[in-house]
């Protein structure tokens, strides 16, 4: 009997210990690899059979080639030159609720004290003088080449 990707879903997660995505190619593949005897519906057919039903992947399910992608990259960059807003997705943004425990700041957080703090100043009475450095002799290092250098 064949059953909807929903139904084999359960159906394998509960006996099964199936912990991937519920789409028609993941079940597929965790039920050929394993030989469960599990046929799923696949509008009008069923997956895994040898032949009949309706057999056309849907988009979800298609398997591209490098064909495929390299048409994709052109639309795309056909559609971005003729139409940028085809390239961008609007970003959903979600509203954060004032009345939300945790949400509001107290009055005064990240406030300074009214004074702020000062410190005393201090001099120093009498220092010492530094004496001048000794100067060091630079001598020059004679230097040979070890083989003649040619162009």
């Amino acid at each position: 009997m064949a059953m909807t990707v929903k139904e084999a879903f359960g159906i394998l997660s509960k006996f099964h210990g199936y912990t991937g995505p519920e789409t028609k190619r993941s079940i597929s593949n965790f039920v050929n690899a394993r030989d469960i005897p599990i046929a799923v519906k696949n509008k009008g057919g069923v997956i895994g059979m040898q032949e009949g039903g309706d057999t056309t992947p849907s988009e979800e399910d298609k398997e591209y080639t490098g064909e495929d992608v390299k048409k994709g990259q052109q639309e795309l960059l056909g559609d971005v030159f003729t139409d940028p807003t085809k390239a961008v997705q609007e970003t959903v943004v979600k509203q954060v609720d004032p009345d939300k425990t945790g949400t509001s700041i107290t009055t005064g957080t990240g406030q300074a004290d009214g004074t702020a703090p000062t410190a005393t100043a201090t001099t120093v009475d009498t220092t010492d003088t530094v004496t001048e450095p000794t100067a060091t002799p630079v001598t020059k290092a004679t230097t040979d080449t070890s083989a003649p250098y040619d162009i």
